[in-house]
């Protein structure tokens, strides 16, 4: 059975798995001027830091009960909390809405994201995160961010002829974007970290990754490029499908 356990703390246990390590001594590696820590397969230890942590459920939503099912939230690819606590999930294969609402209590209360071509309709959501004005920001890889307010009311749409995995809005208007190319041979993938400003111009190339395209073949362990924002900087590297984090690289925006 298909369930959804306690999103937020799972969120929680892989952060703290990252960052509670067994290796006294941090590497440091200097990089064009960037200061990058490397991670190793025995994990840092920090000291006066616990390395036991205890979890407890706290709620669950089952894709496969009926109530869930009948409200059209079938499957979960992605989901966000907002400042008051509702919770919003995306199921990108949902046949009319792609973004559920559920409050503090769990209860659902809406459902939004229309399925369509028109403005503030999806064809293809890949991405989704709520900003720091509570508005839920949708990236479709159609080519185009589209953001509604907490209650669902579409906002605004931001078109792009770039093909943007993901599209994390900054504080100033600008974005944080992702971007896939696939090389003539097939044989791999480049993952840009874009700079991108309020109409999705590139203003800077922050980073890239290769990474082999598991598109025909699938490898284990996969790398996987991640990335996100904090007061002011970005944090960007890759990750092994085994969760275990290769490199990083700590940067102001």
């Amino acid at each position: 059975m298909k369930k959804l356990l306690m999103v937020i703390p799972l969120v929680i246990l892989l952060c703290f798995n990252l960052s509670c390590q067994k290796q006294e001594q941090v590497e440091r590696i200097m990089e064009d001027g960037v200061e990058v820590v490397i991670n190793h397969l025995e994990p840092y230890k920090v000291k006066g830091e616990s390395s036991t942590l205890h979890l407890e459920e706290e709620f669950t939503i089952d894709t496969e009960n009926d109530d869930i099912a009948e409200i059209g939230l079938t499957n979960i690819f992605g989901f966000d909390v907002d400042s008051e606590g509702s919770l919003y999930f995306l199921n990108r294969r949902s046949g009319e809405d792609f973004v559920f609402k559920f409050d503090q209590a769990r209860n659902f209360i809406a459902s939004f994201g229309r399925r369509g071509q028109g403005p503030g309709e999806l064809t293809n959501p890949l991405h989704m995160i709520v900003d720091c004005k509570d508005d839920i920001v949708i990236t479709d890889i159609a080519g185009k961010i589209v953001s509604f307010g907490k209650d669902g009311s579409y906002k605004k749409q931001v078109k792009t002829e770039q093909i943007l995995m993901q599209a994390l809005p900054l504080e100033n208007g600008n974005y944080l974007a992702n971007k896939r190319i696939f090389n003539p041979d097939g044989n791999y993938v480049e993952l840009h970290l874009l700079l991108c400003g309020p109409e999705l111009e590139v203003i800077k190339e922050l980073g890239k990754y290769k990474q082999p395209n598991y598109r025909d073949k699938w490898g284990f362990p996969e790398d996987t490029f991640i990335y996100c924002v904090s007061e002011g900087k970005y944090l960007w590297g890759t990750v092994r499908a085994v969760m275990k984090l290769k490199s990083m690289t700590w940067r102001g925006i």
